[in-house]
């Protein structure tokens, strides 16, 4: 089960998001329909935006500018870190030789130049007092730095083009007379520090060599390094003792083994042989072999012997048929034979005698004398080595610790050398001659001004005047549209809602009793509201499609839709159609108390019963009181009235309806009240949408068809109502109070959304008419 709830949770979410993303697209749809409504106020905005930028481009102060260039560079080292990189990043010197530009200094000794300047070199400082032509030059003046440069861009402002010039060249003169006066006397003082450093590091330098050369020839050094690939040959030989003595001790530890071995084989009496290839190093294995008989050589030619044997008996066989018995090579043959045979069998004989008790326990005597003869030579050469290699190691490690000491006053020796090296090139790059001593300032751009204004700009102020007047302008539509939450006229409620109005009904003077008898387009056939009923009528038949199960809803309570749908129906009644009411709005039934049919069987009834054949239905239908009209109440008010209308009873309902009826009306809840609309819009041909357009807010209105539509029901139309004679054109009146009371208890106190409350004549019933099969 929890593997089948998953992809359900995941479906519902999926329409959830497609949901939000057709609420934003259709959000956006509407603000843009509008802004194309409200395009005027975006127009006038633009209008005055434009204005007042002209004004202020034609009226205000013309700004000229002059810009220079200069190059700022550090020739040196700081003084207090000679021998060390400098910890001052080149974007900090740059970033406060950019404040040092702004500073009182620099500007101070601009003034004094720009004082000697004409009147109308000196415009910008015209009119002001004296303590604050510093801070003008600085409001006018700015210094930036080039990105990963070093050089800065000067740039001053002014009312005219050769005061801007004239007072940032005054600057510039200012500020690399400041740089000469500071730095000039530093690099003197710089170069003695560094001259007497260096004559320090030159004595420590001397004294360390004289100690390298006594260290290196302790050490008895040979130019050999840790890094280098040739080993010391002190080391060399420590090392190849280490791997004799090794190797000794190795061979002792194996003719101990052999011992203990050759004794247990003796006193079992086990085999012997096994022990003489292990021996062969020790006691020779030739030699033995020979002494006991069982040299390879003498095998092998027992082995050519028995061969020979062999082939001298084949070849007797194949002569004794050719010769007799005496013949010489018969006989010679025979010899032959007989001296092989001979040899063999002293040969095993020999070897069995080999194989004997006494010839074992010879054997292991021999053996166990032999290894112990070596055993005691291998243990004298293992002591000697051993006493070899303490005084090589000993000589090893004494070299390790002297070449150490020797690597140090190496490293010290480099590091005094590297130092006086270093000293020797600050000290060469130190020039007294050059300005500005370790920091250079070289003027790569002179200043010059732009014949130009840079101030104002037009093209900032037209950017600027169209952003402004497309922001105030919108925003005032925006604002105007919140204002005016309803709709202007019938084209703009078609635009917006996306559906066409196909009727407007002015407001009905009813007498407001009960029953259909009191009905408009009863008691006055002939008026100019009651054609509005006809050409509502007219207008669904012209539309080519059969809606002769057609649905009224509202976008909220007290639209009126009772009221239209109770005339309508009236109007095709009059036009000779069978005519069938369904009071759909189980919730607050109007249809039902504008008939006075209060707490009789309805709708809700035929939807709960089990039997659902046409007899029981037409019992539940009731006459109005009106030729060819009938109406089924909504009957008792069920706890889920939206259950009852997603059962296939109601499906069969209406085909019932609309198998005896000409024209079948279904009266719905309002759509922000309840889902029912959209569900009985799944059954019917059309869906009408009643609107007050004085009373309705746009928002409302459209949340309410987009809601259908997202429910997959479509509306047919929109039917105006309550629209006076004077507002009927292409504005409509407003005035009408606003509200949201819709009563969905289960008591009878409510009141009908269209029909005033007053007292209820029952209406005469009478039987459906029924439409021949």
């Amino acid at each position: 089960m929890q593997r089948e709830s998953a992809p359900r949770l995941s479906e519902t979410e999926q329409g959830s998001d497609e949901f939000q993303a057709a609420d934003a697209i259709h959000a956006a749809l509407r603000f843009l329909r509008m802004l194309r409504r409200k395009k005027q106020y975006v127009a006038f905005s633009l209008l005055v935006t434009s204005a007042l930028g002209a004004f202020y481009y034609l009226t205000a102060d013309k700004v000229y500018e002059a810009r220079a260039q200069l190059l700022v560079t550090q020739t040196s080292p700081d003084m207090l870190n000679a021998g060390v990189s400098s910890s001052v990043t080149n974007d900090t010197l740059v970033a406060t030789h950019e404040r040092l530009i702004e500073s009182s200094v620099v500007l101070g000794g601009a003034l004094d130049r720009i004082r000697q300047l004409d009147s109308d070199l000196k415009i910008d400082l015209a009119g002001v007092s004296p303590e604050k032509w510093k801070d003008t030059l600085r409001n006018n003046l700015s210094a930036s730095a080039a990105r990963r440069t070093s050089i800065i861009e000067l740039s001053y402002r002014s009312k005219s083009t050769p005061a801007a010039q004239a007072v940032l060249q005054a600057v510039v003169e200012s500020y690399i007379e400041f740089i000469d006066t500071s730095h000039k006397d530093v690099s003197v003082e710089i170069a003695t520090i560094l001259k007497d450093e260096l004559r320090e590091k030159e004595r420590d330098l001397k004294a360390k060599q004289e100690e390298w050369v006594q260290v290196s020839r302790d050490a008895g050094d040979l130019g050999l390094r840790s890094g280098s690939n040739v080993v010391h040959p002190l080391v060399q030989r420590a090392v190849k003792m280490n791997d004799i003595l090794v190797a000794a001790r190795e061979k002792r530890l194996k003719l101990q083994a052999s011992e203990v071995a050759v004794k247990h084989a003796v006193e079992t009496g086990g085999d012997l042989r096994q022990y003489l290839v292990e021996l062969e190093p020790t006691i020779g294995r030739e030699l033995m072999l020979n002494e006991l008989g069982m040299s390879p050589r003498f095998a092998e030619v027992a082995d050519r012997m028995e061969q020979r044997l062999l082939a001298d008996r084949a070849l007797l066989q194949s002569q004794a048929k050719h010769f007799g018995p005496v013949h010489p090579k018969i006989q010679m043959l025979q010899q032959k034979i007989a001296d092989s045979e001979r040899y063999l069998a002293e040969y095993r004989a020999k070897m069995q005698a080999a194989n004997g008790p006494g010839q074992e326990q010879q054997l292991g005597e021999m053996l166990l004398s032999m290894i112990r003869e070596a055993l005691a030579e291998t243990q004298a050469n293992e002591q000697q080595l051993e006493h070899e290699y303490a005084l090589a190691e000993a000589e090893a490690v004494k070299l390790n610790g002297r070449m150490t000491s020797l690597q140090l006053v190496e490293n010290e020796l480099q590091r005094l050398r590297n130092w006086h090296d270093t000293l020797l090139n600050q000290i060469a790059n130190i020039d007294l001659q050059t300005e500005g001593g370790d920091i250079r300032v070289s003027v790569v751009g002179e200043p010059v001004a732009s014949p130009n204004a840079v101030a104002p700009q037009l093209k900032v102020i037209g950017l600027l005047s169209l952003f402004a007047g497309c922001g105030i302008g919108i925003a005032i539509a925006y604002v105007t549209d919140l204002l005016e939450d309803h709709f202007q006229s019938p084209d703009e409620l078609e635009e917006q809602v996306g559906v066409s109005v196909i009727a407007m009904i002015q407001s009905l003077n009813g007498s407001g009793e009960a029953g259909g008898q009191n009905l408009h387009m009863f008691t006055n056939p002939k008026s100019a509201e009651s054609e509005a009923f006809r050409t509502l009528r007219t207008s669904l038949s012209l539309q080519g499609s059969d809606f002769s199960k057609l649905a009224i809803t509202s976008s909220e309570p007290g639209d009126g839709k009772t009221t239209v749908i109770a005339n309508l129906a009236v109007t095709y009644a009059t036009a000779g159609k069978r005519t069938l009411l369904i009071d759909c709005d189980l919730r607050k039934p109007g249809l039902t108390r504008l008939f006075d049919l209060r707490g009789l069987g309805g709708v809700s009834q035929l939807l709960t019963q089990a039997d659902t054949v046409a007899p029981v239905w037409g019992n539940e239908v009731k006459a109005t009181g009106i030729g060819n009209l009938s109406i089924i109440p909504a009957g008792p008010r069920p706890q889920d009235p939206t259950e009852l209308f997603s059962s296939s009873h109601f499906g069969e309902l209406l085909a019932w309806a609309e198998a005896n009826y000409d024209q079948v009306l279904v009266d719905c809840p309002p759509v922000v009240a309840a889902s029912d609309a959209a569900i009985i819009g799944r059954f019917v041909d059309g869906l009408l949408m009643v609107v007050q357009p004085a009373k309705n807010h746009r928002k409302l209105v459209i949340r309410s068809v987009e809601q259908l539509a997202q429910l997959g029901v479509q509306l047919t139309g929109i039917i105006l109502n309550r629209v006076d004679d004077s507002t009927a054109g292409s504005q409509f009146g407003y005035g009408y109070g606003y509200g949201y009371g819709y009563g969905y208890g289960y008591g009878d106190e409510e009141q009908d959304d269209v029909v005033e409350s007053l007292p209820l004549q029952q209406a005469p019933t009478q039987a459906p008419h029924r439409k021949v099969a």
